[in-house]
């Protein structure tokens, strides 16, 4: 009897498919088992840890602007890219741009491949162009 076969034996009258499948698992995690040993439940795992709402998540703290020796941060990609490019004294690559965003810290991700979203940017932005194969400088 296959898995599926199995939860439609014992599901019971009005129940949903996934309220049974749930609460045969849960008897097959082992309540026999020390309270140390036993494998968390699918409920168990399904329900919230700690509400969000007031309260819940606290706000990291900003830098303070007017702290001395501090570069000022642009707001989001394309501006700290600008940044980046507008110091540059020659074109440089989706790759070496990102180098540069991250030495400085202008700007965080948690993405894989930053410097083809950089790419993507410059690519879609009239204040980039393209200056040979995958190289990018500001307009003038």
């Amino acid at each position: 009897m296959n898995t599926q076969a199995n939860i439609e034996a014992h599901r019971r009258p009005g129940e949903r498919l996934s309220e049974a499948a749930m609460r045969m698992a849960d008897a097959m995690a082992g309540s026999d088992l020390p309270e140390a040993e036993k494998t968390p439940t699918v409920s168990e795992l399904a329900k919230p840890k700690k509400p969000i709402g007031k309260g819940g998540r606290k706000k990291a703290a900003s830098p303070k602007a007017t702290e001395p020796n501090k570069e000022r941060q642009p707001k989001g990609l394309r501006a700290a890219i600008i940044k980046v490019l507008g110091d540059a004294k020659e074109p440089m690559t989706s790759k070496e741009i990102w180098d540069e965003i991250n030495r400085r810290r202008l700007q965080k991700t948690s993405g894989k491949t930053p410097w083809a979203t950089v790419a993507a940017t410059c690519y879609t932005h009239d204040e980039f162009k393209v200056v040979g194969k995958g190289k990018f400088a500001l307009k003038k």
